[in-house]
């Protein structure tokens, strides 16, 4: 049972390695208009599982929408969040790593 608590405890000290790792490889691959448009989501749905929508980001910033398509390709590539096209009503986002 001892045995069985450590490895677990190892397992999960091994998660938040990877987890960091993956979260410095995402911010490191981000433009600097990347990390304003990814800034501006998190603001927006405060890391709740929630709707955006890319029209109104690009007016709030004024970046264009290929940033935050790119971003959007990046957040899902890198693990950190499933973004899924809902038509009129945004982009869902469903955060998979709080950064």
């Amino acid at each position: 049972e001892y045995l069985l608590a450590l490895v677990n405890c190892a397992n999960k000290i091994a998660e938040n390695i990877d987890e960091k790792q993956l979260t410095n490889d995402f911010l490191n691959a981000l433009t600097d208009n990347e990390k304003i448009a990814f800034k501006a989501i998190q603001e927006q749905i405060s890391y709740s599982n929630g709707y955006i929508s890319i029209v109104k980001m690009v007016e709030k910033t004024g970046l264009s929408r290929p940033v935050f398509a790119n971003l959007l390709a990046k957040m899902e590539k890198f693990g950190i969040a499933q973004p899924k096209s809902a038509g009129v009503k945004g982009t869902f986002i469903e955060w998979k790593i709080r950064i």
